[in-house]
């Protein structure tokens, strides 16, 4: 992680430098290799560089880190109502520990690996048992999935769109300018109601 925030920082303070220390790891590999490696660096380097100039940079940083500790405060909250006994800075590594499990492709919502990854962090960090720390984790993410959850299902419902109408998608036929484009030129796809 430090790696990758030394990066963004000088990503923000010398672009070109970014981009001119890419293009030589990139030239490495074969030519076929080190020219998809530029391409997709390239595209990555253009989506960040649009934050443009430490003030951007600096909003990221404080909203991430808010992020992080307000989830990690909802994870001491459910562990008091546990009654565990744990340092704040257990739930830091718990919130850590679970947020990188659901990066892993699993099941939706990451169930599964979230609950693994949260209750081995409470036991390795904790020394809280293994089926408190398994109960813990599973209420853990309910606490931080259904909010979610429900919020959607009330976005849908003032939106008029039911879940049927969103697992079933029609491409309608073009018409009039631009009838010609294809899906990847911004094509729109109707949902059926």
């Amino acid at each position: 992680f430090g790696s990758v925030g030394v990066g963004l920082v000088l990503l923000a303070l010398w672009p070109r430098f970014v981009r001119r220390v890419v293009d030589l790891v990139c030239s490495v590999p074969p030519a076929r290799i080190g020219d998809r490696l530029r391409q997709i660096s390239g595209g990555f380097l253009d989506g960040l560089i649009l934050l443009g100039g430490l003030r951007a940079w600096g909003l990221v940083a404080v909203a991430s880190l808010s992020t992080w500790l307000l989830e990690a405060a909802a994870y001491w909250a459910v562990g008091i109502a546990f009654r565990f006994e744990l340092s704040p800075l257990v739930y830091l590594v718990v919130c850590g520990a679970a947020n990188l499990s659901v990066a892993v492709p699993s099941t939706s919502g990451g169930i599964g690996p979230y609950e693994k990854l949260a209750s081995a962090a409470v036991v390795q960090f904790g020394a809280i048992g293994a089926s408190a720390a398994a109960a813990f984790a599973i209420t853990l993410h309910a606490v931080v999935l259904l909010p979610l959850i429900l919020l959607g299902l009330l976005l849908l419902w003032r939106r008029d769109l039911d879940l049927r109408a969103l697992s079933h998608t029609d491409q309608q036929p073009a018409s009039g300018p631009g009838a010609d484009a294809s899906p990847d030129d911004g094509a729109s796809i109707e949902v059926a109601r």
